[in-house]
């Protein structure tokens, strides 16, 4: 059975050679995904000691503050460009008798793991846990971490 399913994967890759294309351009975005995904999580963990060693005048906390805002609108833009837009994927569902809520819905959590969404997120909850925490306490953390995740909320209910 697991054998007939390759051959036939086989003879489908030879019949439509575009395939190959498409598997390595999903690999290719998959590897640049989990290299940003990793690069966020280790400078949110490191900023602080980088920042402390490189720059010991600047303060790591006010430094990601003033620039979250701007990074965040860029990170908007860059979804406008790059992401294809939800609805575009729930056209093929309109026609089945389903709600069209259901529909939103499903698209919206297909929409959920994007990498613009996720990258954000994971530099802010090590920098939040480790230099907000430090510095301002845990319902600073909190509160940095929740306006993160908020205006990442927007940018996602936006596009």
């Amino acid at each position: 059975m697991v054998l007939a399913l390759f051959r036939l994967q086989a003879l489908a890759f030879r019949r439509a050679p575009y395939l190959g294309g498409r598997i390595a351009l999903a690999a290719v975005k998959g590897l640049g995904v989990a290299y940003a995904v990793a690069s966020a999580a280790i400078l949110g963990v490191v900023l602080p000691d980088l920042l402390g060693v490189l720059a010991p005048h600047l303060d790591a906390v006010a430094l990601v503050e003033r620039s979250m805002l701007p990074a965040l609108t860029a990170l908007a833009v860059g979804r406008q460009v790059f992401q294809d837009v939800p609805t575009r994927g729930a056209t093929a569902f309109l026609t089945l008798p389903v709600s069209r809520r259901r529909i939103a819905s499903g698209v919206l959590v297909r929409s959920l793991p994007s990498p613009f969404n996720v990258v954000p997120l994971v530099f802010a909850a090590p920098f939040a846990a480790r230099a907000v925490r430090a510095a301002e306490g845990a319902g600073g953390a909190w509160a940095f971490g929740l306006a993160v995740l908020a205006v990442v909320a927007v940018s996602h209910a936006l596009l």
